[in-house]
């Protein structure tokens, strides 16, 4: 995480999308803010799936300690601003353990 937040804005906007897994835990909180924060200055978050691996209550709001994210570059990608928000589920999200429902499932 702080390899991350150290990159110069230069060499982070050569990426035009960054696929990102996140892990959760209570000491982190502030890194992953500040991490996320500094993403959404060059990046739109276009794609956030729970692993259902690690469901966990304890990480509420979040359903699950663990996550995988996808950004794309804003200098090329364009919000569709008639777009569902929350975007509806993608079936490429499929669970990470196919035994075990999606974190949050009822």
């Amino acid at each position: 995480m702080e390899s991350l937040r150290a990159t110069p804005d230069d060499v982070l906007d050569t990426f035009v999308q960054f696929p990102m897994e996140l892990h959760l835990r209570a000491a982190d909180e502030s890194q992953i803010v500040d991490t996320v924060r500094r993403l959404k200055r060059q990046f739109y978050l276009v794609n956030v799936h729970f692993n259902n691996w690690s469901c966990n209550s304890a990480f509420a709001p979040l359903p699950a300690q663990a996550f995988q994210t996808l950004w794309v570059n804003r200098r090329i990608g364009v919000i569709d601003p008639d777009a569902r928000v929350p975007a509806a589920p993608s079936p490429l999200n499929a669970p990470d353990n196919p035994a075990k429902p999606e974190c949050g499932a009822k």
